[in-house]
């Protein structure tokens, strides 16, 4: 018998978790929350503060960014809406060409530097908490 992917995902989910390996895997992404200071992605300099979600190497962002292109999002008169926008990257790299952006965070910092890239980058950014 096959199982589908559904099938797959959801007998996985029932696996107990291996506590040391998740662990290991969030202390990952947390090294990477505190991966700050200033990144150049695809033109854009973003800037991320102590604890600011950035656009490191390995980050989400980093990849949506990197695959911006590649999913046909470059045409102007879009709109989107970052949750959880950490530094900006993603509204930041629409902006720039030429979307109607909105960017939120639960972290008043992260709205701060998601503000000061657009205004570094001569971008126009809504952002709010």
């Amino acid at each position: 018998m096959t199982l589908s992917f559904i099938e797959h995902l959801a007998a996985a989910c029932r696996k107990p978790i291996n506590e040391p390996v998740f662990l290991e895997g969030y202390q990952e992404v947390l090294k990477g929350v505190a991966a700050d200071g200033t990144f150049v992605v695809h033109g854009l300099t973003l800037t991320a503060p102590p604890g600011v979600y950035s656009p490191h190497e390995t980050s989400s962002t980093r990849f949506v960014m990197d695959h911006f292109f590649g999913a046909g999002l470059t045409q102007p008169g879009g709109r989107l809406l970052e949750v959880g926008c950490g530094a900006g990257g993603i509204a930041l790299m629409a902006a720039r060409h030429g979307w109607d952006v909105h960017a939120c965070d639960i972290d008043p910092l992260a709205v701060a530097a998601a503000t000061a890239n657009a205004q570094r980058n001569g971008l126009a950014l809504t952002a709010k908490q």
